[in-house]
């Protein structure tokens, strides 16, 4: 927190089912940047980044730079 700023990030995992009853998983992170106005925080700005990816195959994408 700085004042009125912030920020914050999330890993995620989701689950995924397709309609042929597959199940995957995808990874990511949420990068957010939040601001206070009159007392409410919200999000200013937001930054996904795709992890990896697991199904039939896995993928995995390289770490975003901060």
């Amino acid at each position: 927190m700085d004042g009125d700023g912030a920020s914050g990030r999330v890993y995620i995992c989701e689950l995924r089912h397709d309609r042929e009853g597959r199940w995957t998983e995808a990874y990511g992170l949420y990068r957010d940047r939040y601001v206070r106005r009159d007392n409410v925080w919200r999000i200013a700005e937001r930054w996904y980044s795709s992890l990896a990816r697991r199904g039939a195959t896995t993928e995995s994408f390289p770490l975003p730079e901060e």
